[in-house]
């Protein structure tokens, strides 16, 4: 749940309206919570973004022109054997070809290099991501040093 106060909404994902739209559960309190402190705020129910690995975007052609462009015959000649082809990459009947993950396997076993990329894409991610959640939280102690700030000012107006 993340509220946007420049544009007055409460952010949440499909899951969580899901678990929201249990009455007694925690989040539905927690939701309730929220649209009482801001009841002109709207609600916003977002689509939950896939945390796609970089390894999966692996796919036959990009391998093929991975290969290609290292100008490596031997492998080229390996990969297209792998797939069910001839030497100049056709399918051929007959010929039985291996599964995609075997080759993907393969290919990430001859190229160490994109084995390091990719972990190296993953390793910035899972940094950016943190700097992210820190930065979200720190803005959540702000608000609720606020909130203590108000209250205090408040209890004592009423003292």
């Amino acid at each position: 749940m993340f509220i946007n106060h420049e544009n007055s909404t409460i952010v949440i994902t499909k899951s969580e309206s899901k678990a929201a739209g249990i009455i007694g559960s925690i989040k539905y309190d927690e939701l309730a919570a929220q649209m009482e402190r801001f009841p002109s705020y709207k609600l916003v129910v977002e689509k939950e973004k896939k945390n796609k690995d970089y390894i999966d975007r692996i796919n036959l052609e990009f391998m093929e022109a991975y290969i290609i462009a290292k100008k490596d015959t031997k492998n080229l000649e390996a990969f297209y054997t792998k797939k069910g082809c001839d030497s100049d990459g056709k399918k051929v009947i007959g010929l039985v070809a291996d599964d995609f993950f075997s080759i993907r396997n393969w290919f990430l076993e001859t190229y160490t290099e994109i084995n390091d990329y990719v972990n190296q894409i993953n390793e910035m991610k899972a940094q950016r991501k943190t700097k992210r959640e820190a930065t979200k939280m720190s803005k959540r102690v702000e608000e609720m040093e606020r909130l203590i700030e108000v209250k205090a000012v408040l209890d004592n107006k009423a003292a």
